[in-house]
């Protein structure tokens, strides 16, 4: 049972020792500020349970900082705990032998909730929920300080952004995403963290479905358009196999060579036109070697150079370069080309 009238004295007592201590320091303007401070921890001071003393720490004055908790017999903090930030309200929750227990609210400066947690014997467990403004943003449960359950994430207008089911800390379960409007975008099962099961993903206006065995892409797999219209498939053998993607027209969008399920072999990208964006190869998951890069008409524009993943050398390909390519009598006619002149101004 708590006793509010032998706990919360002594509170108030350190309180008044804490203001008495500043008004020696500081002008009337400082002296106005601890007493306003005063005023409003007086109103906030929690009750602490029997056989507890209460203690009360902090810096007063304008934006204030402070801190009241319960001690007991052994110095464990027990019951209620209390913070104040910049003269504002931070976080409450309760104590229990000096580990977090129940829930815990923390606040921003306009007093909104942030986050509201449930603990027990100092980890999570239970649900956990954060706040953008007045909105709940993502929502976990945990048991044992280990995400357990649905694990949803929103958008601001309230409408669900994901959907993650865990077991133990790992994702186990069906896996979901949403875009703004609504659409489904992701669809995977996942068994340990490694995908087993269903795959489904929209990206770039198409839809790729198949299916995944302990980790790896495996048999066909199928690319429709929004409306459903076939554009293409490929098929797997245990992670090997040519990964396509497509426009939304039908035109071959990238091809990738992939091995156990890594990135490994060559690459292409294309335009929607059909010419050649970028080639080069992957090495485990890496860019590797020389890389070529193309423009909208299928020039080449640079070759990037990569050794580990990382970029070595960045060379742009010279008007000259380009000439050269187009044969000597072209060359000859853009020389005679008249050079534009500026006009004289007087």
């Amino acid at each position: 049972m708590l006793n509010p009238s032998k706990t919360f004295l002594p509170c108030l007592f350190a309180l008044s020792a804490l203001a008495n201590l500043g008004m020696h320091c500081g002008g009337p303007r400082q002296a106005y500020a601890r007493a306003n401070s005063c005023a409003q921890l007086s109103q906030n001071i929690p009750s602490c349970p029997t056989g507890t003393r209460c203690i009360l720490s902090g810096r007063l004055g304008r934006g204030y900082t402070a801190q009241t908790y319960c001690l007991d017999s052994r110095n464990r903090q027990t019951g209620r705990y209390v913070y104040w930030r910049y003269g504002k309200l931070y976080q409450r929750g309760e104590m229990f032998e000096s580990k977090r227990h129940g829930t815990w609210r923390t606040y921003n400066r306009k007093g909104q909730l942030t986050s509201r947690q449930d603990y027990h014997a100092g980890k999570l467990h239970g649900l956990s929920q954060s706040f953008r403004g007045k909105h709940l943003y993502i929502e976990h449960r945990y048991v044992g300080h280990k995400l357990h359950g649905e694990t949803r994430q929103f958008y601001n207008d309230g409408r669900i952004r994901s959907a993650m089911t865990y077991h133990q800390g790992m994702l186990h379960g069906r896996q979901r995403s949403w875009s703004t409007s609504g659409l489904l975008v992701s669809d995977v099962v996942r068994i340990h963290g490694r995908l087993h099961g269903p795959w489904r993903k929209v990206e770039s206006g198409t839809v790729t479905t198949g299916r995944y065995v302990q980790g790896l892409p495996e048999g066909k797999f199928v690319v429709r358009s929004l409306r459903g219209k076939t554009l293409g498939s490929f098929h797997f053998q245990s992670g090997d196999g040519t990964w396509l993607r497509y426009h939304p027209d039908g035109a071959l969008r990238e091809k990738l060579a992939m091995r156990l399920g890594m990135n490994h072999g060559p690459y292409s990208r294309y335009w929607a036109s059909g010419k050649l964006a970028e080639r080069g190869r992957f090495h485990i998951n890496r860019r590797e070697g020389r890389w070529h890069m193309h423009d909208f008409h299928g020039r080449p524009t640079q070759r990037v150079t990569y050794r580990n993943g990382r970029k070595t050398e960045t060379r742009w390909v010279a008007p000259k370069e380009q000439q050269a390519k187009r044969g000597p009598e072209n060359v000859r006619q853009i020389a005679k080309r008249p050079s534009a002149k500026r006009p004289n101004v007087q």
